[in-house]
């Protein structure tokens, strides 16, 4: 019997600067990983996945409700004990309208969906609520969070962070809604001095709850989710107090170390926020304290799969939604998944190598371990049958919130709806499609410098090029999607150029779906030529 089996690297000195330690851990951690790496899961149709979800969203009466004419979506599957969340419509809202611009069309739930955030809105303060106005808990004893009055940190700024991305999307109600309340939120900001607590009394800014634990502090994360938001209202006006109050704001980061990470998926959007400050003002400290973020989400990489003999789901690379979390969850993940895509596109060449490692292969990990998140997926007998919120439907394509390294039982929270945006972050940027040309590229690894011709009409002739974003050791499965089977015979030609190596013509492998797949190390230049014959 193993009891205990561990990789032990040790280097450099531990009276270096914060930034150094930070990147070492992570070089470490890249270690470790080319050590004990196994093989991603299968190739999952991720965009049907998708279609799925949106359905089973617009037709189950368990996924919303309708309150005052207007549609809301639960939290969890089957819970309409509390009112409607903010956060819950924002966090799918914001993955539909991504999902629409991938899908080059509207989508029939967006219309449904109009309109329901700015029912959060409290005149009287000019903020979101994060509970629905006027609408009451229903059962036993109010948990903490329940009460109208009491704003928990990061909800108020990930609602901000939410309509954000709605106004970039070019969506104007939202912008409005965004608008409007930056001021509340830059009042909090002050009143806490970026030392944002748990729980405060949203009209008075009493504290309710000041640490996480007793000397643990606050909500330290939040003043990167605040810099984040300050620099989408810097995009949107161009009004340079923003980018000072997200500079302000990204300050007080500096001397926290890996003990800044209260919420996982903040803690990378604060990492992207320090990214873009960098890039703005060519900072060097907000680029170091960017690395120090990604470094405190990685310190918490599950680096194994279950304990149990023959679990039914893998956790390998999984990241935890708590920095005490004992489960992984795919809302969390998914906006792991999207955040970290942004920030290796901010970072560029400047990235580390093995952060852009590290962050490349969790990607390419759960786009093939996260349909373990759907019940349908597992064994029924591997599931709880005593959710703690709403019911769980197994045929329902709508993700279980708890998946566990331990023996526990999945979905012992419930069934999540506002992870339901899982499906539509990985299609929409691991299926690469593109306006005129009828085919996809469907890729686990993040893809560079996109840049295709068209020849024809119809067209009937098209040149992809792009490079594989990654480590050059590593091999990165490259999917090529052809058009439905017309008339006309759809042949391609593939082209692969990898680092230090001249250009050669590859013969990918057709699959029994009629996909071709071939494969590439990461920096390769790829030039795909379809025409039609």
């Amino acid at each position: 019997m193993v009891v205990s089996d561990v990789f032990l690297r040790v280097t450099g000195s531990s009276e270096r600067g914060e930034a150094a330690r930070a990147l070492e851990f992570i070089e470490g951690m890249s270690w470790v990983l080319r050590k004990t790496a196994p093989a991603p899961g299968p190739w999952h149709d991720w965009a049907r996945t998708a279609k799925r979800t949106l359905e089973a969203l617009a037709t189950s009466r368990h996924c919303m409700r309708k309150i005052r004419r207007r549609t809301f979506l639960n939290a969890y599957v089957g819970s309409d004990d509390k009112p409607p969340e903010s956060m819950v419509q924002g966090a799918i809202t914001v993955a539909l309208a991504e999902y629409e611009a991938w899908r080059l069309k509207p989508h029939p739930l967006m219309k449904r969906l109009d309109g329901n955030l700015a029912e959060f809105y409290l005149e009287d303060l000019s903020t979101m609520a994060r509970w629905l106005p006027g609408e009451k808990f229903k059962g036993g004893a109010p948990s903490e969070e329940e009460h109208m009055e009491r704003m928990d940190s990061w909800y108020l700024l990930h609602t901000m962070k939410s309509l954000g991305g709605l106004a970039l999307l070019g969506r104007r109600d939202e912008q409005k809604l965004f608008l409007d309340c930056l001021e509340y939120v830059i009042r909090v900001a002050a009143h806490f001095n970026h030392d944002w607590p748990v729980f405060y009394h949203r009209k008075t800014f009493r504290v309710i709850k000041r640490e996480v634990k007793e000397g643990m502090g606050g909500e330290r994360n939040a003043a990167g989710l605040y810099a984040y938001v300050m620099l989408q209202a810097w995009e949107l006006t161009a009004d340079r107090r923003f980018l000072d109050q997200a500079e302000e704001a990204a300050s007080m980061l500096a001397c926290l170390g890996f003990g800044m990470l209260y919420q996982t998926n903040n803690t990378v959007l604060a990492g992207v926020a320090l990214a873009r400050l960098w890039m703005a003002t060519g900072n060097a400290l907000y680029k170091e304290l960017s690395v120090v973020c990604m470094a405190s989400v990685l310190s918490h990489l599950w680096m194994w799969e279950p304990a149990r003999p023959g679990s039914p789901w893998s956790t390998y690379l999984g990241l935890p939604p708590l920095h005490d979390a004992p489960y992984i969850a795919p809302y969390e993940e998914a906006e792991i998944f999207a955040a970290s895509r942004l920030y290796i596109a901010e970072m560029g060449e400047a990235i580390p190598p093995a952060l852009l490692d590290l962050l490349v292969e969790y990607g390419k990990h759960l786009s093939g371990r996260a349909r373990y998140y759907f019940p349908s997926e597992l064994p029924a007998a591997s599931i709880s049958d005593s959710p703690r919120e709403g019911v769980i439907t197994r045929n329902l394509p709508v993700p279980l919130e708890d998946l566990y390294a331990s023996m526990a039982p999945a979905g012992q929270v419930g069934q999540e709806v506002y992870g339901a945006g899982l499906a539509l972050a990985i299609a929409t940027r691991t299926f690469h499609r593109w306006r005129k040309i009828p085919f996809m590229v469907w890729c686990a690894v993040p893809l560079s410098g996109v840049e295709f011709s068209l020849e024809g009409k119809r067209p009937d002739r098209v040149l992809v090029k792009f490079k594989v974003v990654g480590s050059t050791p590593r091999r990165h499965a490259i999917r090529i999607i052809p058009p439905p089977k017309r008339k006309t015979r759809n042949e391609f030609k593939v082209w692969r150029t990898e680092p230090g190596k001249r250009r050669g013509m590859l013969k990918p492998v057709a699959t029994k779906n009629g996909h071709l797949v071939c494969e590439a190390a990461g920096a390769s230049l790829i030039e795909l030529l379809w025409q039609r014959k």
